[in-house]
Formats: structure tokens, sequence, C-alpha cells
């Protein structure tokens, strides 16, 4: 029995050493190099696949490049971050035994709110496009260039109801977007969003990009209930758009301007997929109004509309809209519009409803010619609109110092905004955040009495107001031929 253990024995060593001996030999003769370990596992790689050092970097590189980063690198460089400082009034807190100051003698204190978006540069001299809201009721603007520079912005003007602003800053050769064209926009092309979300989080000039389709376009929004604006014609995407990121960028997959974002529909608060971008070709005509004027200056027409009663079967409502009237001596007048007119094509494009109408006139401006296809009784008739300036804009206007602007009234204003006369004094401009404002003053009111003195001009009125200063003004005006009242504090 101890033999065979022995004999067990000599023989594994034995064999273990003939193993050994193996081994060694076959390393003496192929090195197992680095270079020979990678080349013997490319070998069963794809061809394409195979690449040894600085190669495989480079090889990786630009499969990772696409139009998407290609874009989104371009347009980076063009996004601003916009800082803004406002002064607000408040109310002091009383503790909780301050009875007197709770009730009868309330402190009040100013403090500096900062709020933050984004903008875009759309020229090399340093104007930048962004959103009203986002510049609405500030003291001074900085903007943040991605380079990191920060420099104080000029407002040159901004619009309430497009919802859009244009600021300035003082520099040259700046990086800035190119224009693309949102009528040729394709419901599913790539849509990419940039912007400063979450600006004073993150303290970083660097935008984010969110990336997603043109979920849809020429909608009607209303942002709110309350809001007294009408978002018309607006690009609806599922990038991600976040607090902060109003005012910046919406591109396409070329890197074009294609939209301002603007805002999100939200039940979270976050973004969930439903976001809007006011077209960039309207953002076009607006900042070109801004940039000369400080204002919009859209063109008179001199018609008024109204949708086409009934239905039409399956189709629903019934196509084009109605001239309810045609002012006197107004450009519809004069092209051979008519009471009674149904219109079923504006330019280029099909008129099924008021806001088709409403989103196809916003782009016109004086001295435009406009063809308009309409339906009288059986006949179909096209007819050339020459677009004049509105005579309310053009007019010399006086300062009230309340924050409006005022003229007296004429003919050509009284035919305007539908007046029989031409007495009173009219609105021609309510500055943003201004006293006239708070009192719900509008351009197009017409005044005709402060307390229980009637208004005959613009100077009567400016010396009422002036005389009136320090009280509580109550004002009846004219609105749309309806009478209003408003409280000038």
């Amino acid at each position: 029995m101890r033999t065979t253990r022995i004999v067990l024995f000599v023989v594994l060593f034995a064999v273990l050493g003939i193993a050994t001996g193996i081994v060694i030999r076959r390393l003496q003769q192929h090195p197992a190099s680095g270079t020979d370990r990678v080349t013997d596992a490319q070998a069963e790689l794809p061809p394409a696949l195979v690449s040894t050092g600085g190669d495989a970097a480079a090889s990786i590189s630009a499969s990772r490049h696409n139009a998407i980063t290609r874009a989104a690198a371009e347009v980076g460089r063009a996004v601003t971050a916009v800082s803004i400082v406002q002064t607000r009034v408040v109310q002091a807190r009383p503790g909780l035994d301050d009875f007197w100051s709770r009730f009868f003698f309330p402190r009040f204190y100013r403090e500096q709110v900062r709020s933050m978006g984004s903008g875009v540069i759309v020229t090399q001299d340093g104007y930048v496009l962004t959103n009203e809201h986002v510049t609405s009721g500030a003291d001074s603007i900085w903007v943040t260039l991605s380079d990191g520079r920060t420099l104080p912005a000029q407002l040159i003007g901004s619009d309430h109801q497009t919802d859009l602003a244009v600021l300035k800053v003082d520099a040259e050769s700046l990086p800035s977007v190119r224009l693309g064209n949102s009528d040729a926009l394709l419901i599913g092309e790539w849509a990419i969003a940039l912007g400063n979300p979450f600006g004073f989080l993150l303290d970083d000039s660097k935008p984010t990009v969110t990336v997603g389709v043109i979920s849809a376009l020429d909608r009607d929004v209303k942002r709110a209930p309350d809001d007294d604006r009408i978002y018309r014609k607006v690009i609806q995407t599922d990038a991600a758009i976040n607090p902060g990121n109003s005012g910046g960028p919406l591109v396409n997959a070329d890197g074009e301007l294609i939209g301002i974002n603007s805002f999100i529909f939200s039940s979270s608060r976050g973004s969930e997929g439903i976001g809007f971008a006011i077209p960039v070709n309207q953002a076009r005509v607006v900042m070109a109004d801004l940039i000369r004027y400080g204002e919009l200056r859209p063109a008179w027409i001199g018609v008024r509309l109204q949708a086409r009663a009934g239905q039409s079967g399956p189709e629903g409502r019934l196509h084009g809209v109605v001239v309810a009237a045609v002012l006197p001596d107004s450009p519809a007048e004069r092209s051979g519009i008519e009471a009674g007119d149904v219109i079923l094509k504006a330019g280029d494009d099909v008129v099924h409803s008021l806001a088709d109408w409403e989103g196809e006139a916003s782009y016109w401006r004086p001295g435009d010619r406009v063809e308009v296809v309409c339906r009288r009784g059986t006949d179909i008739r096209t007819l050339t609109l020459k677009l004049e300036n509105q005579p309310l804009l053009v007019a010399p206007s006086v300062r009230t110092g309340y924050g409006m602007e005022v003229t007296d009234m004429d003919g050509a204003i009284a035919a305007q905004l539908g007046m029989p006369n031409s007495r009173g004094a009219a609105v021609a401009r309510v500055r943003p955040s201004s006293a006239a404002e708070a009192a719900g003053l509008q351009r197009g009111d017409i005044i005709y009495q402060v307390g229980n003195v009637a208004v005959s001009d613009a100077a009567t009125l400016t010396d009422l107001l002036r005389r009136g200063r320090g009280h509580r003004l109550i004002v009846r005006l004219v609105r749309h031929g309806q009478p209003y009242r408003a409280v000038l504090e």
C-alpha cells in the first residue's frame, strides 16, 4: 500500500514537470506582448471596430458627432442668460404682539428682487431677442454671454401681446444665431431647445440643451385663464423647456433659429413634454419694429370681422370670415371690400377662422400689398389691400406723466377707432409698469371725462391730470364703442 502511494506521487510530479516545460517553451517561442494580445482579440471583431491607440479615440469621437451636437455647439455660443432686478414695495410682517402696526400703521419697505431668463444674440453688434415676460418691470437688466462676460443691457423695446422683447449690449463681433424659416417646419422633425434653466442654482454661463421634435404647428394658446394675451400660431415641441429657459432659442438640426421658447403646460411645475415657442418669422417682424420704433407698428386695415354662423355638416364650421363693417376712408374701403363679403383667402393662406386672419394680419406692415379673395353673393373676387400706417400711431402725441401718451382726436383716428365724432383724447401709448397700465388703460381708449370735467382734446386732459396729481382720479372713456371707467392713483 505504501509503495503504491509513492509511485502515484512520482507519476504526478512527472506530469506536472512535463506540462510546465511545455508552457515555458511556448512562452519563449511566442512572447505574449500587449500588442499581440490586442491583435489576437481584434481578430474576432468586425473590421469597422478594429482600431488601436489614437485611432480608436478618433473613431469614437467621429461616431458621436451628428447634426444635433453640431447645431447645439454652434448655437450655444449665441445663447445668453438674462438677469433682471426689480424694485418692489412690500408690507412688513408685524410680530404677533404688534397690534398697531398690523391694523393702523402698516410699515412698507422697498426690496430688490432678482429673476432670470434666457436670450439669444441675433446680430453681431449686440441685439438680443428674448421674451417680454422675462424683462417686464425690470429696473436694470444684465446679460451674461456664454464666454462668462456679464454686460449691462438696454431694453430697446417690448410688446406684451406677442411676448417679445429686444435688448442691446455694447459689444462687437459677437457670435449670433442664423435665422431659419418657421413656415417650412415639419411635424416630427428634430427640435433643439437651449437656455439657462435655474440660473441661480447652476451659476454657470454655459447653456443647457434639450432635444425633442416639433409636436404641432399653428397652435393658438392662452397661457392662463386670466391672461389677456393669446399666443398665435405658436410651435409646440416636446423638447423640455424648464424655468429659466424662457426667451432662449429653439433651433432645427441645421442650427437655424426657428422659435423663441416661451412657456410650458404643466401640472407639476416641471416639463411634461408640452412646450411652446414663438415662430421666428413672427419674431423677425416684431424685432424689426422694436429696433426701428421701440414699439409695434402694425398696419391699418379698416375692417371688423366675425365668424360665419352655422355648421357645414361633418366638416365643422363654415369656411371663411364675414366682413361685419368697413371703416370709412380706410385701406379696406379703398380696396373695394364691402360689408357682407366673406373673406376666403389672404395672401397665400386660406382663412378658416378669425384666428387665421389675425395670425396672418400680425405679419403685415404699412406699405405691404396683400391680395384678398372674397365671396360676394355668388361671385368670387380678388381684391388688393394697400396697407397704411395706423393714424393713431403716427399722430403727434404728448406725455401725461402717468406713463401714457395721448393725442387729439381727428377724423382719421376717429375712423380707425370706429367713433362717429372726434371729441376727446385718444391714448396712443401706455408704458409697461406705469400708473396708466395699473389703471387698465389701453392704446385706443378715448378719454372724454376726468372727474366731472369734460375732456375736449389732449391738452385739456394733460392739464387735468397735472392738477389732479396726488389725488385719486376717476377717468371715463370709450373702448370699442363701450363706456368704461378707470381709476388713476
